[in-house]
């Protein structure tokens, strides 16, 4: 077999070897490094406040939901790849973004009263007396009596509240199964032996595909 290179590969390999110099070495640090570095510091500015070593999601997931909110909304303005793909790949990044704002919220009865048109009763606390039950204070005064909190709901009210916590908590189990299918990616094994279209088998899915 034989192999031939055109004149446009020789430039752009001479390009790529002189790209390795010293000296464009120090235009690339001052001309794009350094921009870059700032721009990344205001850019991730919350998440640089907030981040703390010892809360798992809390401080992991916004880092991705602000990387991927960037590369979202600039993939689909500028983005060079083909509409069929790339505006795939942006819908699943604001579905991720939107995913990861609700467990970190931790927003699944939120997300659960918006599905099933019934809001959760938090319920008018009041505090009742225990009649007959009395003890003495640690300052001394004897005979203090005792109360026991009261929530004050109808039959209805528990019935929805049940029906709200029931439903935020498979809620929040499908949200990150669907968080982590979506950073994952669809099984390409299974695609390929499918007889669909590429196009039309692939949904957007997988971060390691997300660049442009």
């Amino acid at each position: 077999m034989e192999t031939r290179f055109g004149n446009t590969f020789i430039k752009s390999l001479k390009r790529m070897v002189n790209r390795e110099r010293w000296y464009w070495k120090t235009w690339d640090l001052f001309r794009y490094d350094i921009p870059r570095f700032f721009r990344n510091l205001w850019l991730f500015r919350k998440n640089l406040w907030n981040h703390t070593w010892y809360n798992g999601d809390g401080s992991v997931l916004p880092w991705v939901k602000t990387a991927v909110d960037d590369m979202a909304w600039r993939i689909e303005k500028y983005g060079h790849e083909v509409d069929e793909s790339r505006l795939k790949k942006v819908a699943k990044m604001r579905r991720l973004s939107y995913l990861i704002d609700v467990c970190v919220k931790d927003e699944f009865i939120e997300e659960a009263e918006k599905e099933l048109g019934i809001n959760y009763f938090y319920g008018n606390f009041e505090f009742e007396e225990i009649e007959g039950r009395t003890y003495d204070n640690p300052l001394g005064e004897k005979d203090e009596k005792l109360y026991t909190l009261k929530q004050n709901e109808t039959t209805e009210q528990k019935e929805n509240n049940l029906k709200i916590l029931t439903r935020s908590h498979q809620i929040q189990k499908e949200y990150w199964e669907e968080l982590c299918a979506i950073i994952k990616g669809p099984d390409y094994d299974a695609l390929r032996d499918s007889d669909k279209d590429w196009d039309e088998k692939y949904d957007g899915s997988d971060l390691r595909a997300w660049w442009d």
